[in-house]
């Protein structure tokens, strides 16, 4: 019995230390939770702090960067309006030089276009010239041209075009101011004659570097008098002389002889001598529109680039009323209605009329 006391007892008093314990360690918690609920509230407490000072911290930074931005944005546009200015300036500069530019091109334009008008009206007064057709009006004219001009096959006159343009409008001797009247060439008229373009220098005295590409005219013109007369006129220099009362002298004192280019004979011949009296002057005078300055006394050298010119557009409207009648006439012969039967017409072919661009007189 005293046993079971014994154990009673120290069962209560296990009781009493478990129950002990359990209020402490209660008390221990609970002031474990006081504490951390403390803590908590003072990390609360001190993370609203830390984001205050924070926002704070970023408002004060935007103001800061607003101040700096806008202070930025002020210094940009102004730099912005001086260089506006200084281009606005510059650019009004400029137009000022543009202006007196343009006022010192409108000045050289007006004073060119007045030296062209000068020399237009000058020109105008000596603008005449001689064709084919004049050629059988002036004798020696007509026997000349007759040397060079071949006839068609239903005796026409046939001016034909040398081919390649470049080549005589480089040539040198094309640009000594004689009027391309014929619009041939040396080589299209040695060609015609069947002679080497060699040959037909030598046979009429001509320089030997001249080349085919040179006008006809200027060949005629460069050719000496002795050639001239002979192969040409078919008479010696001295009858061709006589005949046209050429002077032993040019009006600058230069000896005419043999040798002599024919231009410069020719230019020394009086109107009234070279057309074959003074009572054709009148006629002549009207056919090729000579001016009231120009008398039967006038050197032909005077009168030589009008003559040449008017004898250009003769040619030429005589070229373009053979092919205006050459076409009527194939009209005519056209059937008047094509036949159902036929199956291939051949067209009658159109001769292509060329004409050679004339040489301006220097």
């Amino acid at each position: 019995m005293a046993d079971e006391k014994n154990f009673n007892e120290d069962i209560e008093e296990v009781k009493d230390a478990v129950e002990e314990t359990v209020a402490e360690a209660k008390d221990a918690v609970e002031d474990a939770a006081a504490a951390v609920e403390e803590t908590v509230e003072e990390v609360v407490e001190a993370a609203e702090e830390t984001v205050e000072e924070a926002v704070e911290t970023v408002e004060e930074t935007a103001e800061a960067a607003e101040e700096t931005v806008e202070e930025t944005v002020a210094a940009v546009e102004e730099k912005i309006e001086d260089a506006a200015e200084e281009v606005a300036d510059e650019a009004e500069a400029v137009v000022e030089e543009i202006s007196e530019v343009d006022k010192a091109v409108a000045q050289a334009m007006a004073e060119r276009d007045a030296q062209e008008a000068a020399v237009k009206a000058k020109k105008s007064k000596t603008a005449k010239k001689v064709t084919a057709i004049v050629a059988a009006v002036i004798v020696v004219l007509g026997a000349l041209l007759s040397g060079f001009v071949v006839k068609d096959s239903n005796g026409g006159i046939k001016f034909s075009t040398y081919a390649g343009w470049l080549p005589k409008l480089c040539n040198p001797y094309n640009h000594k101011g004689f009027v391309d009247v014929t619009g041939n060439t040396v080589g299209s008229v040695s060609e015609q004659m069947g002679m080497t373009v060699p040959e037909f220098l030598e046979k009429y005295g001509l320089p030997a570097n001249m080349s085919a590409s040179t006008a006809e005219m200027v060949a005629l013109y460069m050719m000496p008098a002795k050639n001239y007369a002979e192969d040409v006129c078919g008479i010696d220099f001295a009858q061709l002389k006589e005949i046209l009362h050429v002077p032993d002298k040019t009006e600058d004192g230069e000896e005419i002889t043999e040798a002599t280019p024919w231009h410069i004979v020719e230019g020394e011949i009086a109107i009234k001598d070279y057309i074959g009296g003074e009572d054709k002057f009148d006629e002549f005078k009207t056919q090729y529109e000579l001016g009231d300055e120009v008398t039967p006394d006038t050197k032909w050298k005077e009168i030589r680039t009008a003559v040449d010119t008017k004898s250009l557009q003769l040619r030429k409207d005589s070229e373009k009323a053979a092919k205006k009648a050459d076409s009527a006439d194939d009209e005519a012969e056209a059937p008047a209605a094509a036949e159902p039967e036929a199956t291939e017409k051949e067209a009658p072919a159109e001769e292509k009329a060329e004409e050679a661009p004339a040489e301006k007189a220097e």
